[in-house]
């Protein structure tokens, strides 16, 4: 920006110069030489104005020009004077134009910083922007490590819960292949006990069938018992007839016996005693 300052004072000077008259020039190239002796070593119109000067007929320094000698008042040199006038005029000419060429080429140096400038400013923006976004983001992450840890701890109490449910799910495998196992000797015993019950009411069918078979003889036994027992009871009956005869028999002849044992004396005495005690024998 100083430069474009610089370099338009230098050329509003240079547009001066066509409108004063010859014994201006020398001040207006001094303060011109002042003004670039300002500008920085890499300034372009630094290096144009000692390019100028190099090509100058008489030179041009801050302290001198082209009318540092005392001109005489003869002709000739009024002439030579003239001509060095429209020489110099035609050489400010054209360092007034190579001037407004490089003023031109200052202004898009000009506008090419201040676009540097602006992309710059920009990226200093951009990065600002990027430093906030990487603050935040750093904020967060180190909320999201926090979350992580508390997630983590989670995790690891979650764990160690599975290890004890895995530990308590093994021993109910365990139990349960154990309880399996009683189950299938408990099925076997049953599959025996079945069996043995099958056995059994086959026996008891084959008893009760016998039971009932034996109910059925003993039915018949009782009906012969009965038989038997009312032929006992006649048998008994015509027994004790028969007895009741023949003791009325022997009575009879008992009675028969004494009467003539009476009639016979005392020898029939003892025949008497006889029959009485074969008679109480028989009875």
């Amino acid at each position: 920006m100083s430069e474009l300052r610089w370099t338009t004072e230098v050329e509003d000077h240079s547009i001066q110069m066509e409108d004063l008259d010859t014994h201006h020039h020398t001040a207006i190239l001094g303060r011109m030489w002042e003004l670039l002796s300002m500008c920085p070593p890499q300034c372009p119109a630094q290096r144009e104005c000692r390019r100028w000067s190099a090509r100058s007929p008489h030179g041009l320094s801050p302290t001198g020009s082209i009318y540092a000698t005392t001109p005489s008042m003869s002709l000739p040199l009024l002439q030579d004077r003239q001509s060095l006038v429209e020489m110099e005029c035609a050489t400010i000419q054209r360092h007034r134009r190579e001037l407004q060429l490089l003023i031109a080429e200052l202004k898009d140096r000009d506008q090419e910083l201040n676009t540097m400038a602006a992309a710059h400013h920009k990226q200093l923006t951009g990065w600002e922007q990027d430093r906030q976004r990487v603050l935040t983001l750093e904020q967060r992450c180190a909320h999201l490590e926090d979350e992580l840890q508390k997630r983590n701890e989670v995790i690891r109490a979650v764990t160690r819960r599975v290890h004890v449910v895995e530990a308590r799910e093994k021993e109910g495998h365990r139990e349960l292949n154990s309880i399996q196992q009683q189950l299938l000797e408990l099925g076997q015993k049953q599959q025996h006990t079945s069996q043995h019950c099958h056995d059994l009411e086959e026996k008891n069918q084959n008893l009760n069938s016998m039971v009932m078979s034996l109910s059925a003889q003993l039915g018949s036994l009782q009906v012969r018992e009965e038989e038997l027992s009312a032929m006992l009871r006649l048998k008994v009956c015509e027994n004790q007839q028969n007895d009741h005869q023949l003791f009325q028999l022997n009575l009879e002849s008992t009675r028969e016996a004494l009467k003539q044992a009476e009639r016979q004396g005392p020898h029939g005495r003892g025949a008497v005693c006889a029959c009485m005690c074969i008679f109480i024998l028989l009875s």
